[in-house]
């Protein structure tokens, strides 16, 4: 499997997308922010590929 690591974290390539990580979530963490930025880009990406091939299917 593959990972995407970004400080402490890490996000493993999958059917699912998860951050493992450590560290207080409420609290003002850079890499915690970065993180999940990139999870999200990751997300929205993975969301706008799986509709132009549903679209692409039609």
């Amino acid at each position: 499997m593959a990972e995407i690591q970004t400080g402490d974290s890490y996000c493993s390539k999958g059917n699912y997308i998860s951050v493992k990580g450590k560290g207080n979530t409420n609290e003002e963490d850079v890499a915690y922010q970065q993180t999940i930025s990139v999870l999200y880009a990751v997300a929205y990406t993975q969301t706008l590929k799986n509709a132009a091939r549903e679209r692409s299917l039609q």
